[in-house]
């Protein structure tokens, strides 16, 4: 969000580098739109994905690349901790990261979208999606968070 942008680069942070980017399942640019209320940051790619807040009509475009894309940019091969908090796009994230076949020890993912309609079938088959890719499900977790961890790295 360019909030968020401007906030940062207030802060003068020398070590910090930041990219006016969003995290998607594709490379190519997406419509953002800005939260209702003013006093909220979080926009979101997906405004039939958020429960928690309204989102406006109004929009800027923003670039968007898959975790792959941004991996690759930054010479990663591999994430040992993924935090996910993209505001209604967690489903096509996820599906992307397994689809490229990514080396992430641990993912944790915040729904913005939970109680709305339909989003418990979707919760369901991304659980499903990461239990067949290799990831248990850690035993204790906030009602709209989830982390999943490497069987391997368990045993």
């Amino acid at each position: 969000m360019p909030n968020s942008e401007e906030y940062i680069n207030s802060l003068g942070l020398k070590n910090l580098i930041f990219s006016r980017m969003a995290l998607t399942d594709f490379d190519g640019e997406e419509k953002c739109f800005y939260p209702e209320n003013k006093n909220y940051i979080s926009g979101s790619l997906r405004k039939e994905n958020v429960s928690w807040q309204e989102l406006s009509e109004e929009y800027f475009m923003v670039e968007c690349h898959k975790l792959k894309t941004f991996m690759e940019i930054n010479g990663h091969s591999h994430i040992d901790l993924l935090k996910i908090c993209v505001e209604g796009a967690e489903f096509e994230v996820i599906e992307g990261i397994l689809r490229d076949g990514l080396d992430i020890d641990q993912i944790a993912i915040a729904f913005c979208g939970r109680g709305k309609k339909g989003m418990h079938k979707k919760e369901k088959r991304l659980y499903r999606s990461m239990i067949n890719a290799g990831y248990e499900c850690l035993p204790y977790q906030l009602s709209h968070k989830i982390t999943f961890i490497q069987k391997s790295i368990l045993h």
